[in-house]
């Protein structure tokens, strides 16, 4: 396990602690309880953030889960692999289902309807609650994106482009993908111009979602990634 930190750039208002990252430079079978214990720890007030990466067949590769101060990347094990160490109680695959499949904690994406049908689809994983931060605003590409962050002038705009500019690409480095699940976190909880809006968002959960429609979400925004 690596470990490094980070200073975010992206809010003007910079009274946000240094984020401690600990990179999971491989899968997740080479994951230990310890390693993902201390997050679970973190997130028992019932938020996460998440940011995923995509592989060039917009198959689900990495997911980083952030809470205010800390953030884990995890490059996870495919969906055939794990059902196999599944069958040998994988205690790492079980911890991360435990936290994605609790009603109780609220994880928090900014394009939450792909990587809830890329969770399930790529992992085997149910997402119980989820919300989709970019439907903060009726706004596209960048201006929704700067709205869900709460408003262009609480942000350093050209470090916002910068941080989103390949979106969710494999080709993010790790401190790309740990910032933008930390954004998420923020904006879900902490931000004052989004934090109250937040709670007024559907819930995304595939416990309850129709499985033709996740089938939906899952192609149709697949072949949408591939294009750009």
């Amino acid at each position: 396990m690596n470990t490094f930190t980070i200073q975010q750039n992206i809010f003007k208002c910079n009274h946000h602690l240094p984020i401690h990252v600990r990179l999971i430079a491989c899968h997740e079978q080479c994951l230990t309880l310890e390693g993902i214990g201390g997050l679970q720890k973190l997130v028992e007030a019932g938020h996460i953030g998440l940011a995923p990466e995509y592989d060039g067949k917009c198959r689900l590769s990495k997911l980083a889960m952030a809470t205010a101060s800390q953030v884990l990347l995890i490059t996870l094990l495919p969906k055939a692999a794990a059902s196999s160490k599944r069958s040998k109680k994988n205690p790492v695959r079980l911890a991360l289902e435990n936290i994605l499949s609790n009603s109780d904690i609220t994880a928090y994406v900014f394009k939450m309807d792909y990587v809830a049908a890329a969770l399930y689809f790529d992992h085997g994983i149910h997402l119980a609650a989820g919300k989709r931060l970019l439907s903060l605003s009726a706004k596209k590409q960048l201006d929704g994106l700067m709205t869900a962050l709460g408003g262009e002038t609480t942000l350093n705009k050209p470090n916002v482009v910068n941080l989103f500019q390949s979106e969710e690409s494999s080709s993010n480095e790790p401190k790309t993908t740990a910032l933008q699940a930390w954004a998420a976190y923020q904006v879900a909880t902490t931000v004052p111009q989004t934090c109250q809006r937040v709670l007024g968002l559907p819930v995304i959960n595939t416990l309850n979602i129709n499985k033709s429609v996740l089938i939906f979400i899952y192609y149709v925004n697949g072949r949408f990634l591939i294009s750009v």
